[in-house]
């Protein structure tokens, strides 16, 4: 593919010479690979106000609305025609990707009659546009076309529609409500259309006998009540996850397919029918559906059944329980407990039946536990010494926890999420035989005192610190509200004080990496000063800090990752160091307090969202040499004065 890349070029390349040598000296040739198909730019004029690009798409010359010609002939309401004459001929025209993106001045959008497509993300962002007219003749809405429009209240789908492609109307913050009819089961809705639509009340798709849901098409709607949608087959991974006004699965005789976290955080769901229709069901399918009270299965269902009224789903060949719900009884017969069957069910306790051989990861994650037993006869399985956790035999890994849980001698490895979410503060103390501890095992727990057996060679509590180290490279592992961070540790791992009500104002002077998460949603935290000897902050390390008001970032940080300071909301004052060159995507998103901030000379890098919805942030003072800047690097209310080259991206 390479080398035929090379040829076309130079082919290309000569036409150009030689068309400018018979004369043409104004003509321009143009072109790139997009996903290994060519486009071919090659004439450019401006007509009513917009700018206009010749490209071949297929070999058809079309011409592309690249957007507003200049800031003086930007307009509130627009037509898009739906094709121009050029030097006699008629060409189709279509907004080109990106053309109009996050522009605040537009209100209305026509697309002329003959119209038959929206342009990729043609429309994104633009938070006023409140009105958009579909001729009939539109067969497809194109990917993100109207993405993050947050003004957008109501859009009416054309009869002739064919497609609606993955992202279109996700964001659209402001719609109500949407419905479309499709003619004789043509007809398309791809991934995550409508996702994070928050004000979305119905939805009615009609006109099919067979359709599929994509996945998320609906997630993150918790207004959605209403569904009107026929012929549904399959649904997808997480379509409904997060409607949490949902009351019911609208799961008809047709369905053959639920997939992974279909009705994830459903919290107004309390009984769920499974229809004898079904014959795949996905892991996790009706997880932190926290009203869920009752779940049976058709009985004429020969995949999965509902044994002894156990109000939950067994794969009846397997005998893996698939899902359950806090009214559950665990069968005798059930032989394995599936992945995420019962997680953010607030069970207050569990008991594991002698015939258990197998429990899928996250099973009883979010489970709030206080009591939990195995049977003495379980070959695979324990709660030696009473420990109120489940313990892997073979292993001695410990894999569920509740809040009255030890853990016991013998255990070997804490592993991921196994103590997260107890609602109720807990003691630990990390006995000798423990060799790993997973980054994220006490994750949203909160933890009172932690000790570490004097006697472990893996991990200590140097000092009394309250706090679990590795000892091998003093990486602090796990703390809690109480720890005092001893002068010897290196790094403050993974998740380390998520979540913590931990209220410190600095790092000692040995540390030298912050890694991912460490301090995210450390909402006590005010004052944090960093020591010179930092040289790595991690993703997210201060994300969600919401009373952190001042922060110097050391020289030896050479990069600010993604969503590092997001939505420290109190965040006034950044200071920068000489020897920063990056400042990566969405890094201060969300921290409206900041009012100033100076680049210095050695960034070359400003990602996207870098400094969006910080509201308060009037003036940035770019004194790089040379820096590449998105145009939605900064919010438009921010003035961007610099003394070297901008490079501005889209």
């Amino acid at each position: 593919m390479l080398k035929i890349k090379r040829h076309i070029i130079l082919l290309l390349s000569l036409i150009s010479f030689s068309l400018r040598a018979l004369g043409d000296e104004d003509y321009q040739l143009h072109w790139e690979f997009d996903n290994d198909e060519m486009v071919i730019y090659h004439e450019e004029f401006i007509e009513d106000g917009f700018f206009y690009k010749m490209f071949d798409i297929a070999a058809e010359p079309t011409f592309g609305i690249m957007g507003f010609a200049d800031s003086t002939l930007i307009r509130s309401e627009i037509t898009i025609p739906d094709s121009v004459i050029y030097h006699g001929v008629k060409y189709r025209v279509i907004p080109a990707n990106e053309a109009f993106k996050g522009c605040d001045y537009l209100r209305k959008v026509v697309f002329a009659e003959g119209c038959q497509e929206t342009g990729r993300y043609a429309f994104c962002n633009c938070n006023n546009l409140l009105e958009v007219v579909l001729p009939n003749t539109i067969t497809r809405i194109d990917e993100g076309s109207f993405n993050g429009c947050s003004g957008l209240k109501k859009i009416t789908i054309p009869s002739k529609l064919e497609s609606i492609n993955s992202d279109a109307f996700a964001g659209c913050i402001s719609l109500t409500e949407i419905e479309m009819h499709f003619k004789s089961n043509h007809g398309f809705i791809g991934d995550r259309v409508f996702q994070g639509c928050t004000s979305l009340e119905s939805a009615a798709i009609k006109g099919y006998d067979k359709f599929v849901l994509h996945p998320y098409l609906f997630k993150d709607c918790p207004s959605l009540s209403c569904l009107e949608i026929e012929g549904v087959t399959e649904i997808r991974e997480g379509v409904f996850e997060n409607c949490t006004s949902l009351t019911g699965t609208y799961l008809t005789n047709q369905v053959t397919v639920i997939k992974g976290f279909a009705y994830k955080g459903c919290t107004g769901i309390d009984t769920v029918v499974i229809p004898a229709s079904v014959k795949t069901i996905g892991e996790g399918v009706f997880a932190d559906c926290t009203g869920l009270e009752s779940i049976y299965v058709d009985s004429g269902n020969t995949f999965y059944d509902s044994r002894d009224n156990c109000n939950a789903i067994v794969e009846t060949a397997s005998d893996k329980l698939i899902a359950g719900c806090v009214n559950t009884v665990i069968p005798e017969s059930v032989s394995s407990i599936g992945a995420y069957a019962f997680c953010g069910h607030k069970l207050n306790s569990i008991h594991i039946s002698r015939n258990i051989t197998s429990i899928g990861d996250y099973a009883f994650i979010r489970c709030n536990l206080k009591k939990i037993s195995v049977d003495r006869k379980n070959r695979y399985f324990d709660s030696r010494k009473r420990c109120n956790a489940v313990i892997e035999s073979s292993s001695g890994r410990l894999l569920c926890a509740s809040e009255h849980s030890i853990i016991p001698n013998g255990v070997t490895e804490i592993t991921s999420l196994s103590f997260s979410s107890l609602n109720n503060p807990i003691k630990l103390t990390v006995p000798k035989t423990v060799r790993t501890i997973a980054a994220d095992a006490f994750l949203h727990t909160s933890v009172s005192k932690i000790s570490v057996s004097r006697k472990n060679k893996h991990y200590d509590s140097r000092q009394k610190c309250n706090a679990v180290l590795r000892t091998s490279d003093s990486r602090l592992v796990a703390g809690c509200s109480k720890t005092v961070i001893p002068e010897s540790t290196k790094t403050i791992g993974e998740y380390a004080f998520y979540g913590t009500e931990i209220n410190i104002t600095g790092i000692p002077q040995n540390v030298d990496s912050i890694l991912e998460c460490a301090f995210m949603e450390c909402k006590e935290i005010e004052i944090m000063s960093l020591p010179d000897s930092l040289s790595y902050i991690g993703p997210g390390a201060f994300d969600g800090c919401s009373n952190l008001q001042s922060i110097l970032i050391p020289p030896k940080v050479n990069k600010v990752f993604y969503y590092t300071f997001r939505n420290c909301t109190s965040l006034k004052n950044v200071f920068f160091k000489e020897g920063l060159k990056v400042i990566e995507d969405y890094s201060f998103e969300g921290c409206k307090l900041i009012d100033y901030i100076e680049i210095p000379t050695t960034v070359y890098y400003i990602g996207s969202h870098s400094f969006t919805g910080c509201n308060s942030l009037k003036n940035a003072n770019l004194l790089c040499t040379e820096v590449s800047v998105f145009s939605d690097s900064f919010d438009k209310q921010c003035n961007v004065s610099s003394i070297g080259t901008v490079h501005f991206f889209k």
